[in-house]
């Protein structure tokens, strides 16, 4: 081996090892000591469906089913008897105070005396701005109690909800911060039986499931159901059971009830991980241009490596929004990286190569990209990993392009009238299992595009999705084990028996959406990096038997079509 890919080497080692292990470590640490979890109920739906007698009893029924805590809102009109029916039932009380609503005069020391008198034990932010000349109050109102802060998510997904004087509120809490859900009375959901109650609070189940695993939520306002199925007890009795069997399914998985979180601890040298991977993302390009054109130059490796030296020096003094951008810049990188190998070594080697490239470089990007965006704010979801779609779209854009190129010889054959004269070569060769092949493959790139986002799914892939979810605590992304996984495969196949350069094309556009999705997982910030990394084993191992189904189908189609 040549003497200056062993210093390279050594260096990319070092600097991983000493910028972004260490993160990586700090962040799978304080993730798993952070399992604290509070199921709260939603006193406005229990006190408005029930007397004050009997909303005494159900709410005792609640506190049987798990529940710990009632969250009661500033506006309503019934915020004394909710706030008393609450510690008569022994529950925890938890305030949710609306910022941006106008509060009367003597509101601070009205909300002073309500938190001395009932022990509150939980402030729940919500709304976007807030009234002038209470910040600094309401500060000194959750410091001087020790009064753990709740923060509420925006509908969209994409942060929490930051009123005016947001950083000041969580440096009062002094690391004792949870993120909150709220279920719906009315799940707005199709179920397969309009008359079967059932779905309605399996949905309330997996919905609460769903976002503590992979929403990393911690504080669980439960809204009773109200969704005309039974009377008002029988909605009591629904919610409760939805409740327990949640509680009891969590902590399953090492979660535990109302404990105090801390987060104080969890923070990274962000600028330094930056500064490491600005480098390796660097030299990533440098081997993704040298594969994809097939090109060897010692020039354009000094000129890349002194690049990626510039890149890791000039993160210090760049303006900290621009760092910020990094992840943006870089996990489309990966991608294209990740892709890159594959294509290498399918001209290579045989197919668990080029399976084992895949994996490894999955997991060596998903190794960067946690350490990168590792930190308490992250984790709690004030910084949002920017660029979803870019990260989505640029893979397969890159493939598109850079496959042809790769298999017609890189650079020494990249000539415009020689890529012209391939394509028509090609369209002469179509087949009608061609264009089947083809219509299929766009069809599931339109899906993908999407489906990229929070968009509704059918009733069958969400009983399966739950399914899986339960089976494996992680649950992998559908189009991965079912669609990705098999495409690198039917690439590797046509790659090794040298059949058809157009198919190879399109199956290794359909394999890059493998690489696309999963740095996407670890770009979820929010989610804890072990569900990640066991998400990405499990669609490989989920996607064993479409493998062999599709290679199956491929060989039947083949020996159809007595194609050799």
């Amino acid at each position: 081996m040549n003497k200056r890919y062993i210093i390279g080497a050594v260096i990319a080692v070092i600097i991983i090892c000493t910028c972004i292990i260490p993160p990586l470590g700090t962040r799978i640490s304080n993730e798993a000591n952070l399992k604290d979890y509070v199921a709260a109920i939603k006193m406005e739906s229990v006190s408005s469906a029930f007397y004050e007698e009997t909303a005494l009893d159900v709410l005792g029924d609640y506190k049987k089913s798990g529940v710990t805590a009632a969250v009661i809102s500033d506006i309503s009109k019934s915020y004394d008897v909710d706030l008393r029916l609450a510690r008569s039932a022994g529950l925890d009380i938890a305030l949710m105070l609306r910022l941006g609503s106008q509060k009367p005069d003597g509101y601070i020391d009205y909300l002073q005396k309500t938190v001395d008198e009932y022990n509150v034990k939980y402030i729940v932010l919500r709304e976007s701005e807030n009234s002038t000349g209470h910040k600094t109050e309401l500060d000194q109102i959750i410091s001087k109690n020790d009064i753990t802060l709740v923060l509420s998510e925006n509908t969209n997904q994409l942060s929490n909800i930051m009123p005016s004087g947001y950083d000041d509120y969580l440096q009062s809490a002094n690391g004792k911060i949870m993120r909150s859900y709220e279920t719906m009375a009315k799940p707005s959901l199709t179920v397969s039986n309009p008359e079967n109650a059932t779905e309605k609070t399996e949905f309330i189940y997996y919905h609460m499931m769903n976002s503590a695993i992979d929403r990393n939520i911690g504080f669980f306002i439960v809204n009773q159901l109200n969704d005309g199925f039974g009377d008002n007890f029988d909605c009591a009795r629904r919610t409760q059971n939805s409740i327990k069997r949640f509680c009891t399914d969590i902590e399953k998985r090492g979660y535990i009830r109302n404990i105090e979180p801390d987060i104080s601890g969890y923070r990274v040298d962000r600028t330094r991980t930056s500064a490491a991977a600005a480098f390796l993302a660097v030299i990533m390009c440098a081997v993704i241009v040298q594969i994809v054109l097939k090109i060897r130059s010692r020039v354009f490796e000094n000129v890349m490596f002194a690049l990626g030296i510039l890149a890791f020096a000039a993160t210090y003094i760049l303006p900290d929004a621009l760092v910020l951008l990094y992840p943006t810049l870089i996990a489309p990188v990966c991608s294209c990286f990740c892709y890159s190998l594959c294509l290498c070594v399918s001209d290579k080697k045989g197919g668990l190569f080029v399976f084992g490239a895949a994996f490894v470089s999955l997991i060596f990007s998903a190794v960067l990209l946690s350490a990168l965006l590792a930190g308490y704010d992250y984790h709690l979801n004030n910084l949002i990993f920017r660029g979803v779609k870019l990260g989505l779209v640029l893979p397969i854009g890159f493939a598109l392009v850079s496959t042809p190129v790769f298999m017609n010889g890189g650079l020494k054959n990249l000539e415009v009238g020689s890529v012209k004269a391939s394509i028509e070569r090609y369209v002469k060769k179509i087949r009608p299992v061609h264009i089947i092949i083809i219509a299929a493959l766009v069809t599931a790139g339109g899906l993908y595009i999407l489906r990229s986002g929070n968009s509704k799914i059918s009733i069958a892939e969400n009983q399966i999705r739950n399914t899986i979810a339960v089976l494996t605590g992680a649950r992998p992304r559908t189009k991965e084990f079912l669609v990705c996984w098999p495409c690198l495969a039917l690439f590797v196949y046509y790659s090794r028996h040298n059949i058809s350069k157009l198919l190879r094309w399109f199956f290794a556009v359909g394999a890059s959406v493998l690489f696309a999705s999963v740095t996407n997982t670890f770009c979820h910030v929010f989610t804890d990096v072990t569900v990640s990394f066991m998400r990405t084993v499990y669609g490989l191992i989920f996607s064993i038997p479409f493998i062999l189904t599709a290679l199956g189908i491929n060989w039947i189609i083949l020996k159809i079509l007595k194609v050799k």
